[in-house]
């Protein structure tokens, strides 16, 4: 309460807000489905707003502390909200269920994307890839993808190969791989949430960390 009111945030606003993300995630839950996606909402975006300005993480886009690591960052997260994924979704009639891992590694801040797909055109499997993740400045994270590898008609992604494979995929993967669209402005942080900003939409992407 001090901390909200030392930022001039109204306490029962920032409640109502991380009601409407829990009943994001209750569907998740109720519904025992990877594919949560909903189009961009006024009522969603007002809640995001409002869990910016209570942000509880000082300098969220800096990563060089194992205990914040350890406490905020390591886990398994999945998306909940991401309009220009779910525009995507309409245009390709492909659901997608984006989950992410992160964990350290020799030292690194290390991430592994895997995107589960089902599509009557392009049937189903995971789209993966992985690399690290590193502090831009205080605010801003950048992601290098290195390896990326496609799980065709898998119910499961398979581990990250730790090597990058060779092949089309891992062709196709590092040319599509701009890195001008890898920097994330990260908006909002905490033990179970995360917000941060696609630059290439403008769009934000909410996750809420399960494992």
């Amino acid at each position: 309460g001090v901390l909200l009111a030392s930022k001039g945030v109204d306490a029962a606003a920032v409640v109502d807000a991380l009601g409407v993300v829990e009943e994001l995630e209750a569907r998740r839950l109720e519904g025992q489905t990877r594919f949560t996606l909903v189009p961009k909402g006024q009522k969603m975006e007002d809640a995001l707003e409002t869990l910016r300005s209570a942000n509880p993480t000082e300098s969220p886009g800096i990563w060089d502390e194992k205990s914040k690591i350890s406490k905020l960052a390591n886990g398994e997260w999945e998306v909940l909200y991401a309009p220009h994924l779910y525009r995507l979704q309409q245009v390709l009639a492909t659901q997608f269920g984006p989950r992410y891992i992160l964990g350290v590694e020799n030292g690194l801040t290390t991430i592994v994307s895997n995107v589960r797909y089902e599509s009557t055109w392009f049937g189903n499997g995971w789209l993966n890839a992985a690399g690290t993740y590193d502090s831009i400045d205080a605010d801003t994270v950048v992601i290098k993808f290195e390896r990326f590898w496609w799980d065709r008609n898998s119910d499961s992604p398979s581990p990250d190969p730790e090597k990058a494979p060779a092949g089309l995929v891992q062709a196709i993967g590092q040319a599509g791989f701009v890195p001008s669209f890898s920097r994330f402005p990260v908006r909002y942080v905490d033990e179970k949430l995360c917000e941060f900003q696609f630059q290439a939409s403008g769009t934000s992407i909410l996750a809420v960390k399960v494992k």
